[in-house]
């Protein structure tokens, strides 16, 4: 199968033809190099010395075929076009000419620098999402084709495939890892569902969306049950590791810098954030600072209660699907209906944050003050629920300016 796509890429190579002063200028780029590098004479006195030892990291009959195909074929290309070859290969979409190497070349051999599971499993989960923005947008350009969708669910398989074999390894010694990489991944597939959902009610588009769709819900209720076992395997082990214990100061930390990253986005954006969902990241902000001062005075309680570290990797995961909410709803808005409907589905996830929040602080039994200190010199005030909740009816705040 593998030898089947290498076959037509060289194919589509092969069609490729060259101008007369591209041709000219690699045939002035092959003298030049063969001046300055002359082959050298074969003395008949040469005698291999008893000394060398041949080097099986470096030993090409060792690798395997197909392998050896992918990474021939790139320096074939590599050599004939400077590069410029595999860099259009990234802007391809299905059903393009190049996308056999922008995924069979140019993604396999980035793996292949890759080590460890864990490094592995998310350079996959890149590649998932990758598969799904271009779903994205070949249903907004109305180019997506029965061809282009069972080109891109095959690759999803494959990448699932893969991070399910890389999170098993992880599992058996660090299944608390496990979790937060199932998670995601269920992330990842959740958000690129909800708008690629937005995208088909927006443009009304029919068009072999649902296949991809499909696919999508059946790889998230997969990565979900996944998530389930590891986090098993956590209980059963009362949340200690081998490393003793988790510092709770540490994922509370790492709560806080993911909410701090959700405010630059939200600076960031070209259309300013509805008040409900900056009044939103106010409030995230000021609950973690709660939780960290409660530590701080408490030093008895200790994440080593398996209930409070899924809590917390809870609330990272929601963090995770917010951030990526608002990058995607930047950059694939088309039209005010489209942003209302991710605006409201945002807002939808800050109420979720909310009761994971207030679900943690019923598990750190210290009492709570009404003001907190951020930074030992500014005093924010905690804004209540109430005041944040969207009027889902017309998709505005139910406060008022």
């Amino acid at each position: 199968m593998r030898n089947d796509i290498f076959k037509k890429i060289i194919e589509k190579i092969k069609k490729v033809v060259l101008q007369e002063d591209e041709k000219t200028l690699i045939k002035g780029r092959l003298l030049s190099f063969m001046e300055k590098n002359p082959a050298p004479i074969n003395s008949p006195f040469f005698i291999k010395s008893p000394y060398f030892i041949s080097s099986k990291l470096f030993n090409f009959s060792l690798i395997k075929k197909p392998m050896r195909i992918i990474m021939v074929t790139s320096l074939v290309i590599t050599l004939l076009t400077g590069g410029s070859f595999s860099y259009a290969a990234e802007q391809s979409l299905p059903g393009d000419a190049l996308y056999p190497i922008k995924v069979e070349i140019n993604e396999e051999i980035r793996g292949i620098f890759i080590s460890g599971s864990k490094e592995k499993a998310i350079w996959e989960i890149e590649r998932t999402e990758r598969r799904l923005q271009e779903a994205a947008e070949l249903v907004l350009k109305d180019k997506m084709t029965s061809s282009a969708s069972e080109k891109i669910n095959n690759q999803l398989d494959k990448h699932a495939d893969k991070i399910d074999k890389e999170t098993k390894k992880i599992e058996v010694k660090n299944p608390k890892l496990a979790v937060e990489i199932h998670s995601q991944l269920e992330t990842s597939l959740g958000v690129h569902t909800t708008v690629l959902l937005a995208i088909k009610e927006e443009t009304k588009s029919e068009k072999n969306i649902d296949d991809i769709l499909s696919k999508t819900y059946e790889k998230t209720i997969k990565s979900s049950e996944n998530k389930n076992e590891s986090k098993k395997l956590i209980a059963e082990e009362g949340g200690i590791d081998t490393d003793g214990e988790i510092n709770i100061q540490k994922k509370i930390k790492e709560a806080e810098k993911k909410v701090n990253e959700l405010q630059f986005v939200v600076d960031n954006l070209k259309i300013p954030a509805s008040k409900t969902f900056a009044n939103d990241i106010d409030e995230k902000l000021a609950k973690i600072q709660e939780l960290k001062g409660k530590v701080d005075k408490e030093p008895e309680v200790k994440d080593n209660d398996a209930e409070t570290f899924l809590v917390l990797q809870k609330i990272n995961q929601k963090a995770d699907e917010l951030s990526l909410l608002l990058s995607l709803k930047d950059e694939i808005r088309t039209s005010e209906g489209l942003s209302n409907s991710l605006e409201n589905i945002i807002n939808d996830v800050g109420e979720v944050i909310k009761k994971d929040l207030q679900e943690l602080e019923e598990l750190t039994p210290v009492t709570i003050k009404e003001e907190t200190l951020i930074d030992d010199f500014e005093t924010i005030e905690i804004i209540s629920p109430l005041s944040t909740i969207p009027d889902k009816k017309n998709g505005k705040d139910s406060q008022t300016d």
